[in-house]
Formats: structure tokens, C-alpha cells, sequence
């Protein structure tokens, strides 16, 4: 009951769908100015975003500051800032009732019935928020506490972060009342006549605190380094921790260059398939054989008309063998598609030593791995 309340109050507040209503009574105290929360995962039958509440403020992730009361002077008091006050009101009244006569000789039978339903409310709101150049001035004044636990275990879960800045309240108590009533009948005739009714009613009702979150806005935090900040703008998808590697654009671009380079592992033949996975595995296990694999389809790269693909080591020779049979684009494609994936193991940005061993034995799993190589 307490959902159907904040929902109407964010609805008639803000028909765009911004202003995010408070589901339960028993969370709302999580869901206040400066509250930090997490976002749930975007539904098309969701009509609001949805957030889960943490247990956690702002200022419990900032290092300590300076000044005693930095982040307590940005919440509004009733005596320094003013506050926008509202009312909200309505009253629902629907009901509908029908009867039908059978006539059927020697028998006649009627049936009938009635429902209404009748839903009251009068809450009287205030809006409070937080000036979002202040909090720009905030983060000037204390950086994020990157070893705080919920920091790191919110970071190594790759999920952002958003503050509350503004909330709607009740400035007093408020009452909201639902009523439903139903009433059928049945009257049968046939040698006797026999008669039946029946009502049934149902009255519920919900006390709302004064001093009650209904609904909020959230804005998303961008942590890195310590340093903090606030995103302006949420549509372009930018994650909240900065030094996490790629941005999602570049994953996007990284993932279709994968692709492009190594689509030929994917459609090997089983045998052959088989050939590959064996000797990637071995030169991840030996950094030799990897510079070895490295320089041989290097110089086919360069001159495959003219390269030497022999060697004394039985974990490459089956692969270079096939190789040297091969068509001259079936060699040039596969090649290169090799050269590819041991640079992703040799790079800069490597993900995998030369000792580690990618999962499982089928190349086509595997290859939808690489993505994730350098990220």
C-alpha cells in the first residue's frame, strides 16, 4: 500500500518518469539526502529506474576533512535554505453492478451482483535537495576513501555508484485509505424457490510518518584515484570507477577487432581445431616456444613464399606442418589470426603469463574469450 502512495506521489510530481518512488516504509530511511545506492537493471516493463539502497552515506566513503562539518553544511535546514512544499490529494470512487434472468420452463434462474472500490489520500510534501555546486566543492575539499571494503568490493564488481541530492517528504502525517465491497446474489426456481446472498468487504489503510522519504533523484558518481565526481550526463553510459581499464566504448571496439582478426579460429575443422588449441597451450607454458611460435608466423606474415616453417620441438612441428600444406589464403588468414592472439599474450596489457592456461580444450569457447584478454 505504501508502493501505490509513492507511486502516485512521483507520478503527479514528475510524469516523465525521473523522480524514483520509495517502495518499502522500512527502507526509506536509506533512501535520504546524500544516501548512496546502486541501480537496478533496466526493464521495458519497469515505468521508473530502480534503485537498491546500501548502508551507506556519502560521507562514510570520504576520507577524513579538515573542517568538522564539510559534508553536514550541504543538507538543507528549515532555517537556511527553503524548501518547496506540495499536496497531494484524491478520491477514487468505482463501482458496477448487473443482473441476468434465465427464464426456462419449468424453471427460472437470476443471478446478480455488485462491486465498488473507493481509495482516499491527502499527503502534504516538501521537496528538499542538495545544490549540486556544492557538492563540485565538496570533492575539491575530501577524496573518496579508496580502501574503504565497500568501495573496493563495489569496484571489483564493475558497478557504479549514485548519491541522492534530492528527495521528496512528507512535512506531516498523512493517511491514505482503500476500501472494497462486492455483493452477489442467486435466485433459483424450479419446484421450490430458492434464494442467496452474499456480501463481502475489505478496508485497509496506511499511517505515513511526517519526515518520510516518498521519492528521490539520484546523480552517478565517477571514482579514480581518489578523486570523485559527478556525471552530468548519464546518457553516455560512462562507468563510475574511471581506472577500471576500457570504457565500454572501448570494449565495444576491442571486441569487434577480435572479431575481425579472429573469426577464422571459430570455423577450424574439428582435427584441425584440435592442432591449434594444443600448441597455444604449449606456449603459454613456455615462454620459449611462445618467442619461437612468435617469429616463425611473423616471417610468414612477411614472406610467405620464402619462410621456413620447421622446428625441433614437438608441440609446434604438427602445427607448422599443416601450415606449410596449407592454400596460400587459408595460410595467411590463420596466420594472422596466430600472430593476434599471441600478441594479446605478449602485450603490454596481457591478461595471461606464459604459465597459465586458458579453460577447456574447444577453440570456439575459448575464442570467445580473447575479448577479455587485454580489458
Amino acid at each position: 500500500m505504501f508502493k501505490k502512495v509513492t507511486q502516485k506521489v512521483a507520478k503527479q510530481m514528475d510524469p516523465k518518469g525521473d523522480l524514483v518512488p520509495v517502495h518499502s516504509i522500512s527502507d526509506q530511511d536509506h533512501f535520504r539526502l546524500l544516501c548512496l545506492v546502486r541501480r537496478k537493471r533496466k526493464a521495458r516493463f519497469r515505468p521508473f529506474p530502480s534503485y537498491r539502497r546500501t548502508e551507506f552515506q556519502l560521507h562514510d566513503v570520504l576520507l577524513p576533512a579538515e573542517e568538522k562539518d564539510s559534508v553536514e553544511s550541504l543538507l538543507p535546514s528549515t532555517e537556511s535554505h527553503s524548501t518547496g512544499e506540495f499536496t497531494t490529494m484524491g478520491s477514487i470512487r468505482d463501482s458496477v453492478d448487473g443482473s441476468l434472468s434465465i427464464p426456462s420452463e419449468p424453471a427460472e434462474v437470476e443471478l446478480g451482483g455488485g462491486a465498488s472500490v473507493s481509495k482516499q489520500w491527502h499527503v502534504k510534501l516538501e521537496k528538499k535537495h542538495i545544490l549540486v555546486p556544492k557538492l563540485e566543492a565538496l570533492r575539491e575539499e575530501r577524496k573518496i576513501n579508496m580502501k574503504h571494503t565497500f568501495i573496493e568490493q563495489l569496484r571489483k564488481a564493475r558497478q557504479n555508484l549514485y548519491v541522492i541530492h534530492e528527495t521528496i517528504e512528507t512535512s506531516e502525517e498523512a493517511r491514505y485509505e482503500e476500501s472494497t465491497e462486492a455483493e452477489a446474489k442467486l435466485m433459483a426456481q424450479l419446484y421450490a424457490k430458492f434464494s442467496a446472498k452474499g456480501t463481502t468487504g475489505s478496508k485497509q489503510s496506511i499511517t505515513i510518518p511526517r519526515g518520510c522519504t516518498l521519492a528521490f533523484r539520484a546523480m552517478q558518481l565517477t571514482i579514480g584515484d581518489a578523486a570523485w565526481g559527478i556525471n552530468h550526463f548519464p546518457e553516455n553510459n560512462q562507468p563510475t570507477f574511471e581506472s577500471d581499464g576500457f570504457a565500454h566504448r572501448e570494449v565495444d571496439a576491442l571486441e569487434k577487432e577480435v572479431k575481425e582478426k579472429c573469426h577464422v579460429l571459430s570455423q577450424l575443422a574439428d582435427e584441425l581445431n584440435a592442432i591449434v588449441v594444443k600448441s597455444i597451450k604449449a606456449v603459454m607454458r613456455d615462454r620459449n616456444l611462445l618467442e619461437e611460435l612468435s617469429e616463425k608466423v611473423e616471417a610468414v606474415l612477411d614472406d610467405p613464399d620464402n619462410c621456413e616453417l620447421t622446428t625441433q620441438s614437438p608441440d609446434l612441428d604438427v602445427l607448422l606442418r599443416t601450415l606449410r600444406i596449407s592454400a596460400r589464403c587459408d595460410l595467411l588468414s590463420l596466420t594472422e589470426a596466430i600472430s593476434y592472439t599471441l600478441d594479446a599474450f605478449t602485450g603490454p596489457r596481457s591478461a595471461f603469463s606464459p604459465l597459465q592456461t586458458p579453460r577447456g580444450d574447444s577453440l570456439p569457447s575459448w575464442h570467445k574469450s580473447l575479448s577479455m584478454i587485454q580489458s
